[in-house]
């Protein structure tokens, strides 16, 4: 069989294992946000959707606005970033590309939505899958033959809990990253082995993809960073302009990206202000702040690394069991000489790790807390995992003397990895149900009856599902009596205090302040 058919089958099997995704998501697909971590999606959306509706992201300065327009904007203690001075509220914890990216991609398919952006999710785990597949085949020593690593890497990326999940319902920054990051390694593969017939579209790609790596998530520019030492290592040692060329390419893109984001958000309300909501974020986001009764999840509190290490075992049990059973198998082929001989061009794939490696360390040092606190963040580790387990396998492939070895080799290796994946598909369906809550029903309920230009006090606590379903700033109160206090703080003439229970507002009762006092005018019984 031809080696082009062959690679054709291959990527048949990855979208038949993509099709099996789609029919395991579906009852997900088609509830409201609410599930783990689902804030982030709405987060993401809520500012497509302001975009939208308000002239496009230029109309903002593309910087990622967090208040609708419409509404009365109360303060916030979280999910807000620096404030504008038209009084609205923009998100600058992290570079703006993500929310770019969706807004434009979801134009294609009607606009923004929670179906869009499901189905761009979607996109985004299956071109994830398949770039891993296209980077092991870059790394095949033989590329006559079954890219059996890639058809592996592919299938631990697409059933894996955290993926299923992680790029089926959540998109943010985060998620888009794990896209430009596998997608800088293969251009950073291609270029490191001279494919390109020009060196001009080498350094066009490199600089186009880690300019959007690092304008995206801040891994991209630890990546960044550790590519262009080692390119710059690599031009000293190897005395090869090409490296020295890579090095400026790489540096000038994560430098004009990390400029852009700062210039862009000092734009909304002043450098000073910028500086001094970052350097808060970062006390709580860095887990560095340890003498602080309010920054519980920090370094020191080995309650915070058994956080993280739950969630990633939740999320990537498998794949760590996979990585351990693969790994002793790799053993003896590292002590046998004739097997060992057999593996060719490990340089490439060795450096290609190492510098991801370093990215993740630097990721999970600076951003302690933020990878504690938030178990979506194992994604890049989650493919750091399978990157190397695929890596081990090519390698015991090629080890194989003939092809009945092959054969046999690919049947064993297939079988177990589908043996234990079977049960990753009760992980996710639990996962998925876990922690679900129904925040759609009463934040629709209360966009519907509240008039934007009164405030609005609820007694559940804000969220980012509840500001895009119900398009409204809201405050937490527990109950009627503090009413006229908070009133007179956010300075309200009037507003609405709605009474959720049981997952549904059955009470709305609306006030008018008068002498700092907030005067009941009605009372109303919402039935359902």
């Amino acid at each position: 069989m031809s080696s082009m058919k062959l690679h054709l089958i291959g990527f048949g099997v990855l979208v038949l294992l993509f099709i099996g995704t789609i029919f395991l998501r579906s009852d997900e697909f088609n509830r409201d946000m609410g599930g783990r971590h689902e804030w982030i999606t709405a987060h993401s959306l809520t500012t497509m959707e302001i975009w939208d509706k308000n002239g496009g992201p230029s109309a903002f300065g593309f910087n990622p606005v967090y208040s609708y327009p419409e509404a009365i904007q109360l303060k916030r203690q979280a999910m807000g970033g620096v404030k504008g001075e038209n009084g609205l509220h923009y998100y600058t914890s992290y570079p703006p590309f993500a929310f770019i990216f969706g807004y434009y991609a979801t134009q294609l398919m009607g606009g923004p939505s929670v179906d869009s952006i499901r189905v761009l999710n979607y996109l985004i785990h299956f071109a994830c899958g398949f770039i891993l597949f296209l980077i092991l085949y870059e790394l095949m020593p033989d590329k006559k033959r079954f890219n059996l690593a890639g058809v592996i890497a592919a299938t631990l990326y697409f059933y894996s809990t955290g993926f299923l999940w992680g790029h089926g319902f959540l998109y943010f920054s985060d998620m888009l990253e794990q896209l430009l990051i596998i997608l800088c390694i293969y251009v950073l593969i291609r270029f490191w082995k001279g494919k390109f017939k020009k060196n001009i579209y080498g350094y066009g790609l490199l600089f186009l993809v880690f300019f959007l790596a690092t304008y995206t998530e801040w891994l991209g520019l630890f990546f960044s960073f550790f590519t262009g030492l080692a390119f710059l290592l690599f031009f000293f040692i190897k005395k090869n302009k090409s490296f020295l060329f890579g090095f400026f390419t790489v540096g000038l893109a994560a430098s004009l990206a990390l400029g852009t984001t700062v210039l862009q958000y000092s734009s909304i309300g002043g450098w000073d202000q910028l500086v001094e909501v970052s350097t808060k974020k970062y006390n709580i986001r860095s887990g560095r702040v340890v003498d602080d009764p309010n920054h519980k999840l920090h370094i020191d509190n080995e309650e915070t690394h058994d956080l993280m290490r739950r969630a990633f075992d939740m999320n990537y049990k498998n794949i760590q069991n996979i990585i351990g059973a693969v790994g002793i198998a790799f053993v003896p082929f590292l002590f046998i000489g004739k097997l060992r001989r057999r593996m060719t061009d490990i340089q490439l794939p060795i450096l290609v790790i190492s510098l991801l490696l370093l990215s993740l360390i630097c990721h999970y040092y600076i951003f302690f807390n933020f990878n504690a606190l938030h178990s979506f963040s194992g994604l890049k580790t989650g493919m750091f995992i399978t990157l190397i387990i695929s890596i081990l396998v090519l390698y015991i492939y090629q080890s194989m003397p003939n092809v009945k070895a092959m054969a046999i080799c690919a049947v064993l290796i297939s079988g177990f990895v589908v043996f234990k994946m079977y049960g990753e598909l009760d992980r996710y369906k639990s996962a998925a149900a876990k922690g679900y809550h129904d925040l759609a029903t009463p934040a629709r309920t209360i966009g519907e009856l509240n008039d934007p230009n009164k405030g609005v006090f609820a007694n559940v606590p804000f969220h980012a599902v509840n500001l895009y379903y119900s398009k409204r700033d809201w405050f937490w109160i527990r109950d009627t009596a503090t009413v006229s206090t908070f009133m007179t703080f956010f300075k309200l003439e009037e507003a609405d205090y709605f009474h959720i229970e049981g997952g549904k507002v059955t009470e709305k009762l609306e006030y008018r302040s008068e002498n700092k006092q907030a005067i009941l005018l009605n009372k109303e019984v919402i039935s359902h």
